[in-house]
């Protein structure tokens, strides 16, 4: 007899899960299917195999807010959800990379999260360059706070910046101690952690988020370190990309288009050249201006739907996760383009079958009506818009 139950996620370890539910109880989960991403923060439905002795989660309930990172191709992944914090932790050694800073504060405000500051390591002296530029991020109206881990020095601030009901997750580069100041707000989670790692034989820690609850009823998150980070391009507002100066300058631009790199009337620009914009500020802007745009040509048009003349195939035969128990030819979606070239030659002998192969060979919708041939129409051309024909459409 299988069971159901709604919990919180407090641990990912790979694709291995620590549940909590309501009463309190912890319960070792895994994913259901290779289509469900699951993260730290994430409220889900799991079902009890109580014959096989598993907890599986089936499914994430909706996320009220989440940090979302960029993948290779462009797509989106989520880090850690339903947050109302983020806490961004930079040190004087390493030393800071704040364009990583400030797309981590970018992907906080595309995805309605607060964000904070918190510069570890203060004990080890802070430059008067990263001094001026922590004074850059508080006028622009993010707070700082400036911690020690090691001494306990503006450890007690840190905490009362995560209010009672919040939950907060430090974020950062790798080596900025973020582990360490766990420590020093919940002493009892190096206990914790290493029940989790050691349960995982081989793995090491750093691949592990885990949420401890803190004394004042509030929760904080540790997530591994970073070398480099890239918020989700789909994700960024398409005028501002996060950043508080731009949006505020914004409006003075001559055309509500701007994207604020060389168009003419462009107030960003203008207040940059003028010195009322950081200029380190405005180059990390550019920088992802830049590196929106590879992204979101690596990702390729997106959310199309098949005009109504070319609706033969179900919208769920190409969507990314592919519902359970579809047939052979909806299946065929998973295969790479290469392949999918070479089974153009020998799949001729059903229609549908052509079909498909073109869809995954030009990406493009089908054209409703395709015969029996060796040669594979597809449609070219603009994509139509919703009730237009096909421009293969004979009819």
């Amino acid at each position: 007899m299988k069971q159901t139950l709604v919990g919180r996620v407090i641990a990912t370890f790979g694709r291995h899960l620590l549940v909590r539910e309501a009463g309190g109880r912890e319960l070792r989960a895994r994913p259901f299917g290779r289509g469900l991403t699951v993260v730290c923060g994430d409220d889900v439905r799991c079902r009890v195999d109580v014959r096989h002795d598993e907890v599986h989660v089936v499914e994430v309930l909706p996320r009220r807010t989440a940090l979302y990172r960029a993948t290779q191709r462009g797509g989106a992944e989520p880090v850690v959800a339903n947050l109302t914090r983020l806490l961004v932790v930079l040190a004087p050694l390493p030393e800071p990379d704040l364009f990583i800073v400030d797309r981590y504060l970018a992907a906080a405000s595309a995805g309605g999260i607060a964000a904070t500051l918190v510069v570890n390591k203060s004990d080890l002296g802070i430059d008067a360059a990263l001094t001026a530029e922590l004074a850059v991020y508080r006028a622009a109206g993010y707070g700082a706070i400036n911690c020690s881990a090691d001494t306990g020095v503006g450890v007690a601030e840190l905490g009362a910046a995560v209010t009672p009901g919040a939950v907060a997750a430090l974020v950062g580069q790798s080596g900025v101690g973020k582990s360490s100041l766990v420590l020093r707000l919940v002493p009892q989670a190096q206990v914790a952690i290493g029940e989790l790692v050691r349960a995982e034989e081989g793995r090491h820690t750093t691949t592990a988020a885990r949420l401890f609850d803190l004394s004042h009823g509030a929760a904080l998150i540790d997530s591994p370190g970073v070398r480099d980070f890239a918020p989700a391009a789909a994700a960024l507002d398409d005028r501002t990309l996060g950043f508080i100066e731009v949006e505020r300058l914004a409006p003075g631009c001559r055309f509500a288009d701007c994207r604020h790199m060389r168009e003419p009337g462009c107030a960003v620009r203008a207040a940059a050249e003028a010195g009322a914009l950081h200029a380190r500020r405005y180059e990390s802007y550019r920088r992802l201006r830049r590196l929106r745009e590879e992204l979101s040509a690596a990702r390729g048009p997106t959310d199309w739907r098949p005009a109504s003349a070319c609706a033969s195939v179900p919208p769920s035969t190409y969507s990314s996760s592919p519902p359970t128990g579809t047939p052979w030819a909806m299946r065929l979606a998973r295969i790479p383009r290469r392949a999918a070239s070479s089974l153009r030659k020998w799949a001729v002998a059903s229609p549908s079958t052509v079909e498909f192969v073109a869809r995954i060979s030009s990406r493009t919708p089908p054209c409703s009506r395709i015969a029996s041939s060796s040669r594979t129409p597809s449609c070219s051309g603009p994509m139509p818009s919703s009730g237009d024909r096909c421009p293969m459409s004979t009819k």
